[in-house]
């Protein structure tokens, strides 16, 4: 794990000044946790222990999880896009139906949730607020790929 001081941030940037680069996202409030939200804290945006324990204590399964999602999130999104372009709602519903199988792997419950409401919308056949439920699961996935890449790089 590598630190570099901030400068000009005296220890509002950490202990002492810190910041810790290279971290695992358990140890990264920005990337384990949306925050605080009143008095209910978010839920994480990818759980390592948890995604950990979903694959059976794997090691190399969740990093092929992982991997998958890395190598196959931008194709995902541009699917998405493309099947709610042309008002395809059971070809939109199909690929966040699959794309939630992943979730619950990577115990990304962010995601999950916002993937959970465009299905929920698919199955219906209610798509009014489709565009913005997708437009958060869009915004979930990517917050979720930036964790997993940090977390690839952290060699966790």
């Amino acid at each position: 794990m590598v630190e570099r001081k901030r400068k000009g941030r005296g220890k509002k940037g950490g202990e002492g000044g810190k910041v810790k680069r290279g971290c695992p996202p358990s140890e990264s409030p920005r990337i384990a946790s949306a925050g605080f939200s009143g008095r209910r804290v978010s839920p994480p945006i990818f759980d390592p222990a948890e995604a950990l324990a979903r694959c059976a204590g794997q090691r190399d399964i969740l990093g092929e999880m992982v991997s998958f999602y890395l190598d196959h999130v931008a194709a995902w999104i541009d699917e998405m896009r493309a099947a709610a372009g042309t008002g395809a709602v059971k070809d939109l519903t199909r690929l966040v139906h699959r794309l939630r199988s992943t979730l619950v792997y990577l115990a990304a419950p962010v995601a999950e949730e916002a993937a959970d409401k465009v299905e929920q919308l698919g199955i219906a056949g209610d798509m009014r607020g489709g565009a913005s439920a997708l437009a958060t699961l869009i915004v979930s996935l990517g917050a979720l790929e930036t964790a997993l890449r940090a977390w690839t790089t952290c060699g966790t």
